[in-house]
């Protein structure tokens, strides 16, 4: 019975090794769903460019011909800034193992890929609110 126990162990964690890595590294829902949509609309295409409705639901920037895709890399501590700089991206702030960046949409893949790269978390829209004080009590008044 041991037996079966260690070779079942053992089948598991050999196939979940055999996953494909962008799949394991993209956990971000907001990510995936970013890879899905560019992968439906074409983005393997020499001049790709992503509809109107891509570039509004996941804040795409364009420059030139190129569209990127800003957000947060999750990256280990051995990683340099030019692993992922090689694939077009751009590092912005360095904190710690979290840095800005803006990946070209045709390049998220190979990013996602680079050794020492954990996860992409797409930016999101910065909203405002406007948000009425008046008329509510501040503190204990009495």
């Amino acid at each position: 019975m041991p037996t079966k126990k260690l070779l079942l162990v053992c089948t598991t964690l050999l196939l979940a090794g055999c996953a494909p890595r962008a799949t394991m590294q993209a956990q971000n829902p907001q990510t995936q769903n970013l890879l899905r949509d560019l992968k439906a609309e074409g983005c393997c295409k020499k001049d790709f460019a992503p509809s109107a409705a891509l570039i509004e639901k996941y804040n795409l920037r364009q420059d030139g011909k190129t569209f990127y895709a800003s957000g947060f890399l999750y990256v280990s501590p051995q990683t340099k800034p030019a692993d992922v700089e090689r694939h077009g991206a751009m590092v912005g702030t360095q904190a710690g193992n979290i840095w800005t960046v803006q990946i070209p949409v045709q390049n998220l893949g190979r990013v996602l890929k680079t050794k020492g790269v954990s996860n992409f978390e797409v930016g999101q829209r910065v909203q405002t609110r406007e948000v009425s004080v008046r008329g509510q009590a501040v503190g204990n008044q009495q």
